[in-house]
């Protein structure tokens, strides 16, 4: 029997959209599960974040593979962002 590798949730970071958005490299685990991250421009390495805004427009969308995810725009000081929410 092979022990089974212990999956830790990663916290949720707090930052505005606009840094997020200004983020360009992502990490990805060479393994089928493991979990995509962004590097921020200061550096921080995330793959969860809560935003806060205004939701101006949000449409539930089904992808190819018969999943859902909501698609919209969010507003928050630093101007409008579009945002994907999926599982």
């Amino acid at each position: 029997m092979t022990p089974s590798r212990q999956i830790q949730r990663q916290p949720a970071w707090i930052m505005l959209a606009s840094e997020f958005g200004e983020s360009t490299l992502n990490e990805k685990g060479s393994g089928e599960f493991d979990p995509t991250f962004v590097i921020t421009k200061l550096g921080a390495k995330v793959n969860r974040v809560t935003v806060s805004g205004l939701v101006e427009r949000l449409e539930l969308r089904e992808t190819s593979n018969g999943s859902q995810m909501y698609q919209g725009q969010l507003r928050d000081p630093s101007g409008l962002h579009f945002i994907s929410l999926g599982e």
